[in-house]
């Protein structure tokens, strides 16, 4: 089974809200093994699951990209908006 594959499957919300259902309503919610070991896996074959692999991967990047690019463009943003209400004159040649 390819790794990264699994970690995304385990990742998926279908998955995660079983694992929260089994976890229990405890302070602290803990999944047994017994019930980890019920939870069922969608396994295709190993080309397949490299292909999945490889495109929630490069969407992931994608993801960080536009994150990082937002944050830029909003403290750009901010900055214009505060010269704005201060009355910030610029010159331009």
């Amino acid at each position: 089974m390819n790794k990264d594959y699994f970690v995304y499957y385990l990742r998926s919300k279908r998955i995660q809200n079983l694992i929260k259902d089994r976890a229990g309503t405890t302070t602290i919610p803990d999944l047994n093994h017994g019930d980890f070991y019920t939870l069922p896996i969608v396994i295709p074959n190993i080309k397949e699951q490299k292909k999945i692999s490889d495109i929630l991967f490069g969407l992931d990047d994608k993801i960080q990209i536009n994150k990082k690019l937002k944050n830029k463009l909003t403290d750009l943003k901010k900055g214009l908006m505060r010269d704005l209400l201060s009355g910030k004159k610029y010159e331009y040649i």
